[in-house]
């Protein structure tokens, strides 16, 4: 007589690291399996051993559990967020290297999910430019070069305040076209030759090692509102988990 064997399924495996990467099918059957990865400033590190590694693999076993657990956690190189102090206190970025570095603001997002939404400033078009930095997994034809679902084409659309649309913005990396829309008077679409790179994504390298520091100090004249007598400057230090320790409260700059 035929046996019946019940279905073999794992538990839902950890989210990926904070600002790693997860590559995996969304099922737990037996066999399954995840890549993990801890991103571009970090790396795996050794519990045991302390030696580093880019990667890390789980797979679902036949007793429904996962053959690795991800115990080794992410250290990383540098911080590539940096905590800007609210806009009341003041303080202003010092750099020590005399080159300026692009802060956390409501302009800027990390990390962020797809689709996304983040404000513009309306210095945008002037004095401010819009700039993307990621990578999307290449999907591949039967001549095994590199294309994309045109369901999925990289998408970008602008809106005024009143929500309503002022560009967009297409990108077919298969032929490396920016398609340009607009609904504003005069109507215009356009087409634009661009350079698209499969592979290894731009990385920004607005990023500070590990153990640095980053002063914001008051304008010249100004004084912390709690002790007159301090050095108007505040410091803020990366760590090796990629973050910044900013206070809990800035202080003020008053004249």
């Amino acid at each position: 007589m035929p046996s019946f064997v019940a279905a073999v399924y794992c538990d839902a495996p950890p989210a990926k690291p904070r600002g790693g990467s997860m590559i995996w099918n969304g099922k737990t059957a037996y066999e399954t399996k995840v890549d993990y990865s801890c991103g571009p400033f970090a790396k795996f590190v050794n519990r045991d051993t302390g030696q580093k590694y880019d990667y890390a693999s789980m797979e679902c076993l036949w007793n429904k559990t996962w053959n690795n657990l991800l115990n080794d956690r992410c250290v990383w190189s540098h911080c590539n967020l940096i905590p800007e102090p609210p806009m009341e206190t003041k303080l202003k970025f010092v750099p020590e290297t005399g080159t300026d570095l692009p802060l956390s603001t409501d302009h800027a997002k990390y990390n962020w999910s797809i689709p996304g939404q983040v404000q513009i400033p309306y210095s945008f078009g002037r004095s401010s430019w819009l700039l993307l930095d990621g990578s999307i997994d290449d999907i591949f034809d039967i001549d095994d070069q590199p294309t994309f679902d045109v369901g999925d084409l990289p998408t970008i659309e602008l809106f005024d305040d009143a929500n309503a649309q002022v560009i967009k913005l297409v990108i077919e990396p298969s032929y490396s076209v920016l398609q340009v829309t607009s609904p504003l008077t005069p109507a215009r679409d356009s087409e634009f030759s661009v350079t698209v790179d499969f592979g290894d994504p731009f990385m920004l390298q607005h990023t500070v090692p590990v153990n640095a520091s980053l002063t914001f100090a008051c304008p010249e004249g100004h004084v912390f509102s709690h002790n007159w007598y301090l050095k108007p400057q505040a410091k803020i230090r990366c760590f090796d988990d990629g973050q910044f320790n900013p206070p809990s409260t800035w202080p003020i700059c008053v004249e």
